[in-house]
């Protein structure tokens, strides 16, 4: 697993019952939703940190004619501000092999393996969760009943549930390869963003 920014571990602290809130996501591209459930957590005061689990493996428009891979992911995190966030830490996807010999991705079994490799030692104390919008409650509930038994874990569910706003990424894909500016700025946290989001966009 690739850890993008490495240095999250000085910022946990010996504290208690404090959650790691876990997004498996695609993310292609982020938009407001993705970014009002991130600062949802992050700001959280039972949360200790945000780790982000960003897919890998590029999303097309329905024509064929965007492509979004995880560089413009994280550039455009990045444009959001969440890379300065020290309590939000995000992963690349990592790559996996399935019995067919084919390459595939899935962030939520990353999250997963995450809880099944973290260091009780650096961890102690601490309760992991997948992070999840209202829509997607169930998730929350099998990613705790999964993780339960593993690495003497404590798994339970977020501390709160995220009424973020219901944006669909395929639908913001498909909006830019229309040109519709207006329901691009309408997914964005703010329209004024919009130039540097089609920068990025156009970007090889």
């Amino acid at each position: 697993m690739n850890v993008i920014y490495e240095n999250w571990r000085r910022f946990l602290t010996e504290d208690k019952d404090k959650y790691i809130i876990l997004l498996p996501g695609g993310y292609k591209p982020p938009h407001k939703g993705h970014l009002q459930m991130i600062r949802k957590y992050a700001e959280h005061p039972d949360v200790e940190k945000v780790f982000v689990f960003v897919g890998s493996a590029p999303r097309q428009s329905d024509d064929g004619t965007k492509s979004f891979d995880v560089d413009k992911t994280l550039k455009i995190f990045d444009l959001y501000g969440v890379t300065k966030d020290p309590k939000v830490e995000l992963i690349r996807s990592s790559s996996r092999i399935s019995s067919k010999g084919k390459e595939y991705e899935n962030p939520f079994a990353d999250a997963i393996d995450f809880v099944k490799d973290a260091d009780p030692a650096l961890f102690q104390g601490k309760i992991f969760a997948l992070g999840h919008s209202s829509k997607d409650a169930g998730r929350g509930e099998k990613f705790a009943k999964i993780t339960k038994d593993y690495n003497n874990a404590r798994t339970d569910l977020p501390p709160i549930t995220v009424n973020a706003d219901e944006i669909s990424a395929t639908n913001l894909r498909n909006a830019i390869a229309d040109g519709n500016k207006e329901e691009v700025e309408k997914a964005l946290p703010l329209p004024a963003m919009y130039d540097d989001f089609m920068r990025i966009v156009a970007s090889s």
